[in-house]
C-alpha cells in the first residue's frame, strides 16, 4: 500500500511540473506575417512578447501580453509618427511596473518621398498606456535599435548596428558613439561592467572579434581580441571572476554546427576557448540565456527544406557539455525562438514565430514556457483565432482528413473552461495529449503532428464541461 501512495504522489508531481509548461501561437491578421523578436518579464509576473505586424499596407511595432499561464491579456500595435514601418527588436521592463521596446523604424522625408531607417524608444507605463516615443534620425541615428539596458547614471543605453546611444528617463537623446571611432563595424551585446560598459564587437566582414569596454560616456577603456567565433552574433556573460562569451559556426564543408565557449578575466586576457559540434547541420540564428551560474541555454534553427525549419534548444554546463536538448520539430512551415527570459530559478518564457498553416507560409506569434530541465507539456503549437466568442462548444472535423502527417483540429469555447483533446489509436489506447488545462473563451486551432505514429485510423476526443465529442481521422502515409 506504501509503495502505491509513493507511486501516485510520484505523478501528481510529473503532472503538476507539466502541467505548469506550454507553447502557444498567437494570430492576429489573418494571412499576414507576425512575430516576436524580444520577450521581457514585467513585474507583475506577467510577460510582454514584441515584434512586427503585417498590415495592409506596412509593418507595424506589435505587442504581446502574456499570462505565466499563457493566457493573452492585451494585444496593441503602434506606428512611430511620420514613419511608415516599425518593428521591435529589444524590450526592458522596470520596477515600477512600467517597460521600454525598441526597434527600428522608417521615417517619411519631406522631399523625396524616400524612407530613412532610425531607431526609435518607446515607453508603457505600468497601465499598458504610450508614455513617449522617440525616434533619433535627427540626431544621424540611421540604423536599428536591438539591445537596451539601463544606464550606470541614469537614463538608458541603446546599441545599434553602428553606435551606441545614450539616452534619458524621457527619451530624449544625450549623445551617441559610431563604432568607426572604435575601429568596428558592427556592436552585437553590451552589458554593465566595472562602472562601464562591456559589449562584443567585430570588424565585419573581415571578422576579428573584441572585447570593447568603454566608460559611462561611450569613450574607449580598453579592447581585447577574441578568437575567431565565425560569422555569426554571439552572447557573453560577466561576473565578478570571468567572462563566458559564447558563439557558433559552421563546418565549411559539412556545415555542421559548432558551438564555442571562450573564457577572459574580468581584463579581458584571453584565458581558454573550448568547442563541441553538434554533426548536424544548424542555424545559431537564437537566443543565449543563463539558466544558472553553470548551466545555459542555447536555441538554433535546423533547416529541412528551403521553407521548412524547426527550432532545437539545447542545455550546456561551461564545459560545454550538452546536458539535455528539445527539438520543436514541424513538417509544414518553420519555428524560430530568438528571446528568452526567466520566470524563477524553475522556468523560462521564449519567443519568436511559427508557420502553422498547412499550404501557406504566413507567421504567428509563437512562445513557449518550459522548466530549467526542457521539459514541455506538448510538441504541436495551439492557435487562438482572433474572432467573436463562440455561442456554443465544438470539435470541428480535422483537415486536411487523410492527412500525412500532419493535421488541423479546430475547436470552440463559449466560456472559459477546462478543455482536454486525446489521441486515441484503433485499438483505443492513448497515444497523445494535445491539450488538458483551463483556457479562456475563443476559437483555437491545433495542429497534430503524427510523424512518429503508423498509418491508420486514429481518433480525436474533446472533453470541456458537460460537452464531450470524438472525431474520426486517418493519417495515410
Amino acid at each position: 500500500m506504501k509503495k502505491w501512495i509513493i507511486f501516485f504522489v510520484f505523478l501528481s508531481c510529473i503532472n503538476n511540473l507539466y502541467s505548469q509548461t506550454w507553447e502557444r501561437a498567437f494570430g492576429y491578421i489573418p494571412e499576414k506575417e507576425e512575430g516576436a523578436m524580444t520577450i521581457c518579464k514585467l513585474s507583475d509576473g506577467n510577460f510582454v512578447a514584441s515584434g512586427y505586424s503585417e498590415e495592409t499596407n506596412t509593418w507595424t511595432a506589435r505587442m504581446l501580453k502574456i499570462s505565466p499561464y499563457g493566457d493573452t491579456l492585451w494585444s496593441k500595435s503602434f506606428s512611430v509618427p511620420n514613419s511608415e514601418r516599425a518593428y521591435i527588436y529589444a524590450s526592458l521592463s522596470l520596477n515600477d511596473g512600467s517597460f521600454l521596446v525598441a526597434g527600428e523604424c522608417k521615417i517619411i522625408t519631406n522631399n523625396s518621398g524616400g524612407l530613412i531607417p532610425t531607431g526609435f524608444v518607446a515607453k508603457f507605463n505600468s497601465n499598458n498606456n504610450l508614455q513617449w516615443i522617440r525616434e533619433y534620425s535627427a540626431n544621424n541615428v540611421v540604423s536599428k535599435i536591438f539591445e537596451i539596458i539601463v544606464a550606470n547614471d541614469g537614463g538608458f543605453i541603446c546599441i545599434g548596428n553602428d553606435y551606441i546611444l545614450k539616452i534619458n528617463n524621457d527619451g530624449i537623446y544625450q549623445w551617441h558613439k559610431l563604432n568607426s571611432g572604435f575601429g568596428v563595424k558592427s556592436i552585437y551585446s553590451i552589458k554593465s561592467f566595472n562602472n562601464g560598459y562591456l559589449s562584443l564587437a567585430n570588424t565585419f566582414p573581415n571578422s576579428t572579434f573584441y572585447l570593447l569596454l568603454t566608460n559611462n560616456y561611450g569613450n574607449q577603456i580598453w579592447m581585447k581580441q577574441i578568437p575567431t567565433l565565425g560569422m555569426l552574433p554571439a552572447k557573453f556573460f560577466p561576473t565578478q571572476e570571468k567572462i563566458l562569451i559564447f558563439g557558433g559556426f559552421q563546418d565549411t564543408g559539412t556545415h555542421h554546427q559548432n558551438f564555442v565557449l571562450h573564457t577572459f578575466d574580468t581584463s579581458g586576457n584571453f584565458i581558454i576557448s573550448k568547442r563541441v559540434n553538434v554533426q548536424r547541420e544548424e542555424i545559431s540564428d537564437g537566443f543565449y540565456l543563463q539558466i544558472s551560474p553553470n548551466r545555459y541555454l542555447l536555441s538554433s534553427i535546423t533547416p529541412l527544406t528551403a521553407a521548412t525549419h524547426y527550432c532545437t534548444l539545447r542545455l550546456l554546463d561551461t564545459n560545454l557539455n550538452i546536458i539535455r536538448y528539445k527539438e520543436l520539430t514541424t513538417t509544414a512551415g518553420f519555428r524560430g525562438l530568438y528571446s528568452a527570459v526567466m520566470q524563477d530559478s524553475n522556468y523560462l518564457v521564449t519567443a519568436g514565430n511559427i508557420s502553422l498553416h498547412l499550404g501557406s507560409g504566413y507567421e504567428d506569434f509563437y512562445v513557449v514556457k518550459t522548466d530549467t530541465n526542457l521539459n514541455l507539456l506538448v510538441s504541436i503549437g495551439i492557435k487562438k483565432l482572433e474572432t467573436e466568442t463562440p455561442d456554443a462548444y465544438s470539435l470541428h472535423q480535422n483537415y486536411p482528413n487523410p492527412f500525412n502527417p500532419s493535421t488541423g483540429i479546430k475547436f470552440t469555447l463559449p466560456e472559459e473552461s477546462f478543455v482536454k483533446i486525446e489521441i486515441f489509436d484503433i485499438t483505443g489506447r492513448l497515444t497523445e495529449k494535445i491539450v488538458e488545462k483551463k483556457m479562456s473563451a475563443g476559437t483555437y486551432e491545433a495542429v497534430w503532428n503524427g510523424a512518429d505514429k503508423p498509418s491508420g485510423i486514429y481518433f480525436c476526443k474533446m472533453t470541456a464541461g458537460r460537452f464531450m465529442k470524438t472525431i474520426r481521422m486517418v493519417m495515410v502515409k
